[in-house]
């Protein structure tokens, strides 16, 4: 019981150092990547990015796990850089819908762009271009996202 107690109130801990570092957001990834995306900025300059989502235009799923660096520039305006890398299926052939034809891919992904978080309240956008530069399977290079964060 003692061991649940303790677990329970690390857990609750660890929520209240995140919130009041005001550094986690959960929200909406849209573009050729629909899905949802997960980022924790450790402190002002360095965050953390993961989106789980669907790609759209290959017809199947992706994983994304970037660094990004933010650079201030006006109030609440912050441009991002960094990279990652990325994990999932793509279908290339014409007929999308025949799950056979799916390939593994694998590879990295530069990040670049912008994010606006507004004061006093809890949302957050971002605009950003994501290219998927593969080792295994076929590259895709027009990979931009729109997001909307809820700050927690």
């Amino acid at each position: 019981m003692k061991k649940i107690l303790l677990a329970i109130t690390l857990i609750i801990a660890s929520f209240g150092v995140l919130k009041a570092q005001d550094g986690l957001q959960l929200g909406a990834n849209l573009g050729p990547t629909m899905g949802m995306s997960l980022k924790y900025n450790a402190n002002a300059v360095n965050g953390f990015e993961m989106v789980l989502g669907y790609n759209i235009p290959h017809d199947g799923p992706s994983f994304k796990f970037m660094y990004e660096y933010h650079v201030a520039l006006v109030d609440n305006l912050r441009m991002y850089f960094g990279g990652g890398f990325n994990i999932g299926a793509l279908h290339l052939s014409n007929n999308k819908h025949n799950f056979d034809n799916g390939e593994f891919a694998f590879g990295i992904v530069p990040t670049i762009g912008v994010d606006y978080s507004f004061r006093g309240a809890p949302i957050a956008f971002a605009f950003g271009y994501e290219p998927a530069i593969n080792v295994v399977s076929h590259c895709q290079w027009s990979d931009i996202a729109f997001k909307v964060r809820y700050r927690f």
